[in-house]
């Protein structure tokens, strides 16, 4: 994480002075890593910032965009579901559009490319809503809810459990005009959610569709005099929070664009991973945002969090994991999934150790 964020910050990054990196087993919620580190940037010294993983919040872009998906499946939305990647105009000319103009596509392009627009329709179709060129956006704090209940059940907006004091459950508004904000909300740029609460709901992908609870200990035992592990007494088994009210297909047909991601030529992680031979899934996420960190000075200036969420091996997955890098200037830089890739790096060298032994 501290190698990423100076050389980011060489490249001219200067508001960057924080990232955060968990891994997870999505299958028993062990925290197998939660690291974070934050320069300071007066001194120019790296200080240990794993507190932050579970109690800062951040918009995540389009990393949730697997929620919002799931979500369009649970509210009747059928799978390859075509929506024509365009412009949207709303009444006062207001232009809602993805990065680049995709035309016919699916959900399985729309998670390979990350098309704003895709999940811009499934947000519209979810709040009963049909669009017009050039008409209103009727939506209400009614929908906004519904979709969060939707995201609720991967452990976004919402407690993750773990055993550790302080969690925040990220933030949420309450605007008195929607409109526009219910889309904003479907790419990730209204609502905000800590580094974990994104390795709790990358999990619940990775497993099928279960919330794991994350833990720290598994297990308290009484000291022994021979420096031995003594008589346990307590015992922190497997939790599952909830299932998420989808089917197995649904999650396969996630599956298989969070695959594209990385294995594709149009992928928006492929550069990154391609012959990396880790076989790894995953969303990329791009927020944009207001710089609003240490340095009162910089406040409001225009800014990026760049995320990324995924999952190792694709099939059958050992770790999920979660990469957030808040306030850079740059959206191209790849500070978030070279620390996601150098992250699996190091976890199958250790598998390469410990099979050894």
């Amino acid at each position: 994480i501290e190698k990423e964020l100076r050389r980011s910050r060489a490249a001219g990054n200067y508001m960057v002075d924080r990232g955060f990196a968990v891994m997870m087993d999505p299958n028993n919620g062990d925290i197998l890593s939660m690291a974070g580190k934050r320069i300071d940037l007066e001194t120019n010294k790296t200080q240990d910032f794993a507190i932050g993983a579970f109690t800062t919040q951040y918009e995540m872009g389009s990393s949730v965009k697997g929620a919002t998906v799931l979500a369009g499946y649970q509210s009747g939305l059928p799978h390859y579901k075509t929506f024509v990647d365009a412009p949207l105009v709303f009444k006062g000319k207001t232009r809602k559009q993805s990065w680049t103009q995709m035309g016919a596509i699916t959900e399985l392009t729309a998670l390979q490319r990350s098309s704003n627009v895709y999940m811009f329709h499934v947000a519209m179709h979810i709040a009963g809503i049909t669009y017009r060129p050039y008409g209103t956006l009727p939506a209400g704090l009614d929908d906004i809810k519904k979709m969060r209940n939707y995201y609720a059940q991967f452990g976004l907006g919402v407690k993750t459990g773990i055993d550790l004091p302080q969690e925040s459950a990220g933030m949420q508004s309450n605007p008195q005009m929607v409109g526009g904000l219910l889309l904003d909300f479907a790419i990730g740029q209204f609502d905000t959610y800590t580094p974990l609460q994104m390795a709790q709901y990358i999990s619940a992908i990775a497993n099928g569709g279960y919330r794991v609870q994350p833990r720290i200990v598994t297990s308290i035992h009484e000291p022994d005099s021979k420096n031995k592990i003594g008589k346990a007494i307590e015992q922190r088994d497997i939790k599952i929070l909830n299932k998420v009210n989808n089917s197995p297909s649904d999650f396969d047909q996630v599956h298989k664009g969070m695959k594209l991601v990385t294995s594709s030529p149009q992928g928006t992680a492929y550069s990154t991973f391609q012959g990396s031979g880790a076989d790894v899934s995953g969303k990329t996420g791009t927020a944009e945002t207001h710089y609003y960190g240490t340095n009162k000075n910089w406040w409001g200036k225009y800014t990026y969090n760049l995320t990324f969420v995924g999952y190792y091996p694709s099939e059958h997955p050992r770790v999920a994991f979660s990469v957030v890098v808040p306030s850079v200037g740059n959206d191209k830089d790849h500070v978030s999934k070279n620390i996601a890739k150098g992250a699996i790096d190091a976890y199958k060298e250790l598998e390469k150790k410990y099979n050894k032994k």
